[in-house]
């Protein structure tokens, strides 16, 4: 049985598999050009040209999961930002069905998965708009299985440490599955219910954390909650509330 025959794929999703990309979110992209291919998700053994959030590399050797999944016709793009928590908390709820009783896995603002307040999961959205004027994104995943990168910001881990003895695509098949769920309830319930769910598992609610802006700008407060198009509320000592779209979260 090939590779892509032990992926289950819900209706409406294509799959291309490759033992070795540059990128899967690349590939990705190159296809959202052509909206009769409909939404199409890539997979890649290995990646050698793998990115996270703001161009960092992203180690991806293989045994570890990196795909990328692209969704056609997605609507206005600033309402399609939230699908990086839609992704979110597809990936949780995946890993958890594969790994039951996982008491540890946590979501980690904006678009990281994490086991113990280790990271093992990141995921990258990128959007735009093709030649038919179609908005599409792309959400790239990549997932830490059988390996995890040394010397990170913060904690890695992988999955293989608490367990995980099922095949990658085991994994692909059960992510594409519940993010698929959650995109039909996004389009039809908006983002409510997503904001509800990731916020069951969200990592650091109610705590102190630092954020770090893009401008390097640093502010530290009290995680207090999402709004309700998914920035970060942080309440700073003495400052007040400070809505935040763009960072990175660090706890203490």
């Amino acid at each position: 049985m090939s590779l892509a025959e032990q992926v289950q794929m819900p209706a409406g999703y294509g799959l291309r598999v490759f033992d070795s990309v540059s990128s899967t979110n690349d590939l990705a992209r190159e296809m959202a050009d052509d909206p009769s291919l409909g939404n199409m998700v890539v997979w890649g053994l290995e990646q050698t040209g793998g990115r996270g959030r703001s161009g960092r590399e992203w180690s991806s050797p293989k045994g570890n999961l990196y795909a990328s999944v692209l969704i056609q016709d997605v609507g206005p793009l600033a309402q399609a930002a939230n699908l990086s928590m839609v992704a979110a908390v597809a990936m949780g709820e995946a890993v958890a069905s594969l790994l039951p009783g996982i008491g540890a896995l946590g979501h980690k603002w904006p678009n990281d998965l994490l086991l113990d307040r280790a990271k093992f999961c990141g995921l990258l959205l990128e959007c735009g708009t093709n030649k038919s004027n179609m908005n599409w994104v792309v959400i790239g995943s990549g997932v830490n299985i059988a390996a995890h990168p040394e010397n990170t910001p913060y904690p890695a881990t992988k999955l293989d440490a608490y367990g995980f003895d099922q095949p990658v695509s085991a994994l692909l098949s059960a992510y594409v599955s519940r993010l698929d769920y959650w995109i039909s309830r996004w389009r039809t319930e908006g983002f409510s219910p997503v904001r509800e769910m990731w916020l069951s598992r969200a990592v650091g609610l109610g705590d102190m954390i630092r954020a770090r802006l893009a401008d390097g700008q640093e502010l530290v407060g009290r995680f207090q909650d999402l709004d309700r198009d998914g920035a970060l509320l942080l309440d700073i000592p003495g400052k007040g509330l400070k809505t935040i779209t763009a960072g990175d979260v660090f706890f203490s």
